[in-house]
Formats: C-alpha cells, sequence, structure tokens
C-alpha cells in the first residue's frame, strides 16, 4: 500500500496573472469559501521607507480553510529577500479537513496556472 502524500498545513503560490476580485470570489465561492476581511491597496508616501502593498482578500469556510489573495504584485520587504517575477499571490492555510484543502488548493492552481509552494521552498527557489 502506498503512503499518502500529506499536504502542508501552509502553502503560497506566486501567479504569472492578476485574475480581477470578481473572477476570484465567484470561482471561491463555488468552492464553498467566504470573503471574511478585505484591505485595500497600500500606497506610501514618496519619502516613506515603507513598500506598497496591494489590496488584499482574505477567504475562509467552516473547516478553518483559508485563502488569501493580494491582487498585484508585491516587493521583498526584508533586507536580503528575493520574490519571484508575478503579477499577484495566494496563500493557502489548512483547516480541519485535509482532503477539502488538498482538492481546493488544486483547483485553484489549475484555475489560475500557478504550483503552490512551502513558504521556505519559493525562498529557497529564488536564492
Amino acid at each position: 500500500m502506498a503512503s499518502k502524500h500529506h499536504p502542508h498545513d501552509e502553502l503560497e503560490a506566486f501567479c504569472h496573472s492578476c485574475p480581477k476580485l470578481e473572477e476570484v470570489k465567484t470561482f471561491l465561492k463555488q468552492l464553498g469559501l467566504r470573503l471574511d476581511f478585505q484591505m485595500e491597496a497600500f500606497a506610501p508616501p514618496v519619502h516613506s521607507p515603507l513598500a506598497e502593498l496591494p489590496a488584499q482578500f482574505h477567504f475562509a469556510d467552516d473547516s478553518g480553510m483559508s485563502l488569501i489573495y493580494l491582487a498585484g504584485e508585491d516587493h521583498a520587504t526584508e533586507v536580503g529577500e528575493r520574490l519571484p517575477i508575478h503579477k499577484s499571490r495566494f496563500w493557502a492555510y489548512a483547516g480541519a479537513d485535509t482532503e477539502r484543502f488538498e482538492r481546493i488548493t488544486h483547483l485553484v492552481a489549475l484555475q489560475w496556472s500557478f504550483t503552490w509552494h512551502c513558504p521556505e521552498e519559493a525562498q529557497q527557489d529564488v536564492a
């Protein structure tokens, strides 16, 4: 009997497209995720050392799974940190239902043609 692969509890993906929010909301709603929280884009003053940050949207379900969509390109915030080229970003956090997490993350990756990584792996891939 082959051992079943268990997903990581936290995944991130760098997407080469920037899907419209309505498209993301509609697709995730079909998968049973609801928009729980959102933050508007942050554009710091020109003289500020803070980085610009695109709008972010937090989705969740009753199993405790959450998925975050960053609707635009972001930049490294830590010295020495490098991010892959991307137009948007996704993060996924597992809830109590591992099979549901695997299914949803698989469908989201297919929908927007990207590959999920553990956050540590994504940093190693760029280095």
